[in-house]
C-alpha cells in the first residue's frame, strides 16, 4: 500500500473514529472504563490466577475478609440448592493443584520430586465435613478468557475419584458465560457474574461491620466480575454492540489493521488519528477486541433476518466472535429430555465457511450435550436399523446413518441447508435471495418439530 493510499486511509479512518466517539453508548462506556479501580491500574482484571486467588480467598472461612464462612455457604446454596452442605469450622481450601506422573493432584512444590503435569492445574480445590462427619468436596475449574485444555476435566474426573472414593464431589466449571463443549459432563456450569457475583452480594449483606478497606476492595471486585461478564456498562457485550455495528465495524477493522502496522509509538503518533486514539484509548481498544470478523457478522446478520426472534432462542451469546451461531426453536423445551440445562441434545447451527463460499445452516446432534439421550434420539429418528425413514422426516429421501457422521462419530447433521455469499467491491459481504432462504429453512424447521414434539420423550432406551 503506498503512502499515498495510507494517507487517504488514515483521514477516511479520523473521521469514522470522529464520529464513533460522539455516539452516546460510546461515551457511557468510556466513562466506565475510565472510572478508577485498583485492578484496571494493575492490569490484572483478565489475569485468571488473580481471579482464582480471590475467589479462594473468599471461599476461605478463616480469610482476612472476615465475613467467615458466608461466602461458601452462599455459593453454595447458589451451586446445589436445598441440598447444599453448611461449611463446618474445618474447612481446607488449596489452590493450583497439579497433576503427578500418577494422575494424582497435588501441590505445585510437593518436595516428592516427581514429574508433574504443568498444563493441568485444578484451580481451586475445598474439602470439608458435613455435619454428621461425612466428607464433601468443591472442586472449581476457572476460565476468564482460556478454554478448556483437551480431555482437561476428564482427567480431573480421575483424579478425583481416586482422591475421594468415599466423598460427595461437587465439580464446578466456572466461566464467563455458556460454553459450547467440555470434556465431562460432571462439572456444572457456574458463571462469575451470575453465583460468585449472586454469593458475594449476599455475603456482603449480611456483615455490616467489615472493614471498610474490604468492602472497598469487595465492592470493585463485585464491579469488576459484573463488567468482564456483561452485566455492566463496561461488559464485553455492551463493547461488542458497538463494535459490530455495521456503522462502526469497518472503522475498528482499519484501526486493528493500522495499529499493527505502525507498531512503534513514533511511527502512528502523528496520524490524523492518533489524538482521537489517545483520548479514548480504553473504550477504543474495548470496541477494537471485540469487532468480529466480516464472517461472523454477516451469519448472525443472516440468521437474525431468517429466524422471528420470539420464537427462537440463541444459545450462542451476542458478544461471541465465533464464525458459527447455535440456535434452537423455544418449542423444543417441550420435549423432555431434549435438553438439560443449557445443553442442548439437538440443535441448529449456522456457520460462515471461507473456502466453500457460503453458509452452511444445519440440524446437529454434537457435543455438549448427553451422550446416552443423543444416542437414544438417533434411535427413536432412524428406527431400529438406523435409517432415516422416508418421507418428510428430515431428509427427502432415505440414507444411512453413515453418511450423517462427522469426524470421531460424536456429532452427526441430520440437515444441511446452504447460503451463498458475495463480497462486493468495498470488502462487504452479502447474501441474496433471503426469502427463499427463509421460505426453505422455515419448511424443514416445521417437519423437525413435528417430528420431534411426536416423539415426546427422551430417552426411551
Amino acid at each position: 500500500m503506498t503512502m499515498d493510499t495510507n494517507s487517504g486511509l488514515d483521514s477516511t479512518l479520523a473521521d469514522n473514529l470522529a464520529r464513533l466517539v460522539q455516539h452516546e453508548r460510546f461515551v457511557s462506556l468510556g466513562q466506565e472504563l475510565n472510572r478508577f479501580t485498583p485492578f484496571r491500574v494493575l492490569r490484572v482484571e483478565r489475569y485468571e490466577l488473580r481471579h482464582t486467588n480471590t475467589l479462594a480467598w473468599l471461599l476461605d472461612p478463616c480469610g482476612s475478609h472476615g465475613m467467615g464462612h458466608s461466602f461458601l455457604d452462599c455459593f453454595l446454596k447458589l451451586v446445589l440448592g436445598a441440598d447444599a452442605p453448611l461449611a463446618s469450622p474445618l474447612v481446607e481450601v488449596r489452590t493450583e493443584l497439579v497433576l503427578n506422573a500418577r494422575g494424582a493432584l497435588v501441590e505445585d512444590d510437593d518436595p516428592t520430586g516427581e514429574d508433574v503435569n504443568t498444563r493441568d492445574r485444578l484451580d481451586i480445590l475445598v474439602e470439608a465435613r458435613n455435619s454428621d462427619g461425612r466428607p464433601w468436596v468443591l472442586a472449581i475449574e476457572a476460565k476468564i478468557d482460556s478454554q478448556e485444555g483437551k480431555a482437561q476435566l476428564e482427567r480431573y474426573d480421575a483424579a478425583l475419584g481416586r482422591l475421594f472414593p468415599e466423598a460427595e464431589v461437587v465439580k464446578c466449571y466456572l466461566t464467563l458465560g455458556p460454553s459450547e463443549t467440555v470434556s465431562s459432563q460432571d462439572w456444572q456450569p457456574v458463571y462469575w457474574g451470575e453465583q460468585v457475583g449472586s454469593a458475594l452480594r449476599e455475603a456482603l449483606g449480611r456483615h455490616d461491620g467489615l472493614d471498610q478497606r474490604v468492602r472497598d476492595f469487595l465492592n470493585d471486585y463485585q464491579e469488576l466480575i459484573n463488567a468482564l461478564s456483561g452485566q455492566g456498562v463496561a461488559g464485553p457485550g455492551k463493547a461488542a454492540e458497538l463494535a459490530n455495528n455495521v456503522d462502526f465495524a469497518p472503522a475498528l477493522r482499519v484501526l486493528n489493521k493500522r495499529l499493527k502496522e505502525l507498531v512503534a509509538v513514533h511511527s502512528w503518533d502523528a496520524v490524523p488519528w492518533a489524538g482521537i486514539y489517545r483520548q479514548h484509548k480504553a473504550a477504543l481498544d474495548a470496541c477494537r477486541r471485540a469487532v468480529r470478523e466480516r464472517g461472523a457478522i454477516l451469519v448472525r446478520d443472516v440468521i437474525d433476518q431468517i429466524l422471528d426472534a420470539t420464537a427462537w432462542e440463541h444459545l450462542t451469546t451476542s458478544s461471541s466472535k465465533t464464525l458459527r451461531v447455535r440456535f434452537v426453536p423455544r418449542s423444543w423445551a417441550a420435549v423432555d429430555g431434549l435438553n438439560a440445562g443449557e445443553k442442548w441434545n439437538l440443535f441448529y447451527q449456522a456457520e460462515f465457511r471461507k473456502t466453500q463460499g457460503d453458509i452452511e445452516i444445519k440440524l446437529y446432534v454434537a457435543p455438549p450435550g448427553d451422550p446416552t439421550v443423543q444416542k437414544a434420539l438417533l434411535q427413536r429418528l432412524f428406527g431400529d436399523t438406523l435409517q432415516l425413514r422416508p418421507a418428510d422426516w428430515l431428509e427427502p429421501d432415505p440414507r444411512e446413518l453413515r453418511n450423517f457422521v462427522l469426524g470421531s462419530g460424536l456429532s452427526f447433521k441430520l440437515y444441511r441447508q446452504f447460503v451463498d455469499w458475495e463480497e462486493q467491491w468495498d470488502g462487504a459481504l452479502s447474501v441474496t435471495q433471503l426469502d427463499q432462504v427463509k421460505k426453505q429453512f422455515t419448511e424443514a424447521v416445521t417437519r423437525h418439530t413435528g417430528a420431534l414434539l411426536g416423539l415426546r420423550t427422551f430417552p426411551a432406551v
